[in-house]
């Protein structure tokens, strides 16, 4: 609120500077999580091929080597003995792994630092995070995928945006047609983003968006009782999701001065 007791308002000026630096700081963070991602694959690899992990294995052998490949590495980057014994080297290497990741979890931690520290610089932060499931690190990704929302006409761009839209009738998708891609200007980042955002909705047992989506996920069983279950689940997420951010677009429009 302002010293007048008002919701806090900007204009575009005066946050216009923040966006490529909200968008960079967000895809530093993302390209270090992917970073970790293939480096802990590196060493989860290198000990399932120890404990004699092949692509024919039948699929309950394979998934238990999986799973002790797993607890190994996780024992040994935590200093910690393991049920199997281990090659030194393969030990060497996995600490080495754990090595390398260190300063990936830094820029990590910096930029979810910086996120959590500068969401306030936009106005809309003062009623989004009213929002339970929506935190500094989650309304500032929003913002480095979509930029200004106030850029958008209408909430229907932004769903677009975030691979939530229709186009010429259709959900969008991945298309292997360039053509077709193109139109339908999906991103798998970003579509992964929102689904997360959902998510965290459904888990929090007084969000509001979890009783949308139970809403929908009701409506949708009586309109087709023979639809699957996890079909009638996505169909209520995607709702949600847009609910959310139709109220979200509606939030940014109402904090900025036009």
């Amino acid at each position: 609120m302002n010293n007048n007791g008002h919701a806090s308002v900007a204009t575009h000026t005066q946050i216009a500077d923040l966006f490529p630096i909200v968008s960079e700081t967000y895809m530093a963070r993302k390209d270090a999580q992917k970073m970790i991602f293939r480096l802990s694959n590196q060493s989860r690899s290198r000990v399932r091929r120890y404990l004699g992990w092949r692509y024919d294995l039948p699929t309950k052998e394979s998934n238990a080597i999986c799973k002790r490949a797993e607890n190994i590495v996780k024992s040994v980057e935590a200093g910690e003995s393991t049920d199997t014994p281990t090659a030194l080297m393969l030990v060497q290497y996995c600490l080495a792994i754990a090595e390398a990741k260190k300063p990936m979890l830094k820029i990590i931690a910096d930029c979810e630092s910086y996120m959590k520290r500068n969401a306030e610089q936009f106005p809309a932060w003062e009623r989004a995070k009213e929002i339970k499931g929506i935190s500094e690190v989650r309304f500032m990704s929003i913002v480095g995928e979509a930029g200004d929302l106030s850029g958008y006409d209408n909430p229907a761009k932004l769903w677009k945006r975030f691979g939530l839209g229709l186009v010429n009738g259709e959900s969008q998708r991945h298309d292997k047609d360039p053509e077709t891609n193109a139109a339908h200007g999906y991103s798998k980042r970003r579509r992964s983003l929102m689904y997360s955002v959902g998510d965290g909705f459904i888990k929090i047992s007084d969000s509001p968006y979890r009783q949308v989506y139970l809403d929908r996920k009701e409506y949708e069983t009586d309109l087709n009782p023979d639809m699957t279950k996890m079909y009638r689940h996505l169909r209520a997420h995607r709702y949600m999701e847009k609910k959310f951010l139709k109220d979200l677009w509606i939030i940014w429009k109402e904090s900025i001065i036009m």
